[in-house]
């Protein structure tokens, strides 16, 4: 299916109308110079040929088969050698066969095994024009500099085109058609994601969302289909590519000043002026765009920032290059979701924003095992499903490198988890440290965590009943001073999951992940006595002690809707009574 690309489509027939005519073609890899060539030349006798990166005999061997078959010329000329006598057997062809066309795709591979190639067809072209045959020749190629040096005065088939076009990625109204049903903002995150490149943009299965064709098409495994497009695109381009791809992969990073660019990915000995050949190459070619503001001198480096000019080369250098490692241990789904997809902003649009990790993953989980061994229980505080991954990975590690660990750890908040992280709090010993009050509908969970998270990561929010009946086991706190001490409101949402001042018909909070009462009470007693190493506290029972709090009601006997309306009548510390309350 051809897309887009009207102007220029009509602007190649019309060229080709006007025979004879040269016409160079040029664009980057991956831009559609092939099919657009399909489409134009539908109805047009043509002779096409791709080269390819081989010896100049047999490129014209293979040439020679193509004219054979595509011509349907047999064997009549076995005998001819050379561009110029093969080029010449299509011209008389020509002379029957008013607008046949030849097209030599990738032409600087030809030139690469021929340089004396342009002066062949500088001299058939004279004749051409000279003889008025009607014969059309398309020359097409990737390289953008080489294409771009046959226009030049000093090549010989300087002024002798009739017709130059240099093909650009689709705009954003032709990718949409590539989109399907997807939603407007489904869509510019899409453009954001393959760029106006119709390759990238044909392999989109609009069928499924743009997650699903992220992991599909980038993250699946070594096969997936633009996963190493990158080093492909730029080995076809350029040599000892490894310092244009560390360039590409900083500015996609954040730098874009020179000299921030050289010390995060250079060595001492790398100087602005060493480097500069390879900012050079890699803006002639277009993947990276170099811009200054109108009130300083472009020619000074300090005064220029740098973009990565093509989205589908950003996206993948920010996302792709550097999660590469992690695709080779963890599912693509999870890497996407981990490590790719962003938090919302307030439109609920794509931010940018992945959150934060106050401690490198990699010396967490040295530290974490560190102090496994060294007999501490590690408690992590850690909101997001990133932060929770993170901190799950290093007790793995610690577990690993100390298989006789007898170290309670607990991670605290858990606000967002991935499903696949659920059960291996179980398998860890990982014991799930709550803050049930903050799992209720009020105003900052409404208006400052849902549009921001989006509706699937908002749906994994305090799975409690889910962590439980995974195996895990729960501990409960408050985190004062920035929330309420009170355990017996806690313990209210994490049964109701709704706030004790809630309206009767306010909506509860994924009712599903709610808790009876013996589990929440559970949580914030046994518990939490677990992970303080407090065993003597954990049970009512001979030999404990007798720490206790005596409510002024049974809140098992009475409605869910009325456990916060409890109050403490009596504590008991070790047996002694601490607190009576005045009508006590």
């Amino acid at each position: 299916m051809f897309i887009g690309r009207q102007r220029e489509l009509e602007a190649l027939k019309d060229a080709l109308r006007r025979s004879p005519a040269l016409v160079i073609l040029y664009g980057r890899r991956r831009v559609g110079k092939s099919a657009l060539l399909r489409e134009a030349l539908k109805d047009i006798p043509h002779v096409s040929f791709q080269a390819t990166r081989l010896t100049d005999a047999d490129n014209q061997a293979t040439f020679k088969e193509q004219i054979a078959r595509q011509l349907d010329m047999g064997l009549t000329f076995p005998g001819l050698s050379g561009w110029e006598h093969l080029i010449n057997a299509i011209r008389e062809r020509a002379s029957a066969t008013s607008g046949l066309t030849l097209v030599l795709d990738e032409f600087p591979y030809l030139c690469e095994s021929n340089p004396g190639l342009p002066s062949v067809l500088q001299k058939i072209r004279d004749e051409v024009i000279h003889e008025r045959i009607p014969f059309n020749l398309i020359l097409c190629g990737s390289r953008i500099a080489f294409m771009g040096e046959l226009l030049a005065e000093r090549n010989p088939l300087y002024g002798r085109q009739s017709a130059v076009m240099d093909l650009k990625p689709l705009p954003f109204r032709d990718a949409l058609q590539f989109f399907g049903d997807w939603g407007l903002q489904e869509r510019v995150r899409g453009y954001a994601v393959f760029g106006g490149m119709p390759y990238y943009l044909s392999l989109i299965e609009a069928r499924e969302s743009l997650a699903q064709n992220i992991e599909h098409l980038f993250l699946t495994s070594e096969a997936a289909p633009l996963r190493e497009e990158p080093q492909h695109l730029l080995e076809a381009e350029l040599q000892n590519v490894g310092r244009y791809a560390s360039i590409l992969h900083a500015v996609a990073g954040g730098a874009n000043k020179r000299g921030e660019i050289i010390n995060r990915m250079f060595g001492p000995s790398d100087t602005s002026d060493s480097i500069s050949p390879y900012f050079e190459r890699l803006i002639a070619l277009r993947l990276l765009a170099a811009e200054s503001s109108v009130d300083v001198d472009p020619r000074r480096t300090r005064n220029v920032r740098y973009r990565v000019a093509d989205p589908f080369l950003a996206f993948h250098y920010r996302f792709v290059t550097p999660n590469l490692t992690a695709l080779e241990t963890a599912p693509p789904k999870e890497v996407y979701e981990a490590l790719i997809a962003p938090y919302l902003d307030a439109c609920g649009c794509q931010s940018g924003n992945r959150g934060l990790s106050y401690v490198d993953p990699a010396d967490l989980a040295e530290q974490v095992s560190r102090l496994d061994i060294a007999g501490f229980g590690v408690h992590v505080h850690a909101i997001g499903d990133r932060a929770v991954r993170e901190a799950l990975d290093a007790f793995d590690a610690a577990r690993a490198s100390n298989p006789v660990s007898r170290g309670r750890h607990h991670i605290a908040h858990l606000q967002v988890l991935h499903p696949d992280d659920i059960p291996r709090f179980a398998e860890l010993s990982v014991t799930a440290n709550m803050q049930a009050l903050w799992a209720a509908h009020e105003p900052q969970m409404d208006e400052l965590t849902i549009p921001f998270l989006g509706p699937e990561r908002s749906a994994r929010q305090y799975p409690f009943a889910s962590l439980l009946r995974a195996g895990a086991r729960l501990a409960a706190g408050s985190d004062w001073a920035v929330s309420s001490a009170n355990p017996l409101e806690g313990i209210h949402v994490a049964v109701n999951r709704a706030l004790p001042d809630a309206e009767p018909d306010a909506e509860p909070l994924l009712p599903g992940q709610a808790l009876t009462l013996a589990e929440a009470l559970a949580a914030y007693t046994a518990g939490s006595a677990y992970v303080n190493h407090l065993d003597e506290t954990a049970a009512v029972a001979p030999g404990y002690l007798a720490d206790l709090v005596v409510l002024d009601r049974d809140p098992f006997a009475g409605p869910p809707e009325e456990i916060a309306a409890a109050t403490v009548a009596l504590t008991y510390v070790e047996g002694e009574r601490v607190y009576p309350a005045p009508a006590a």
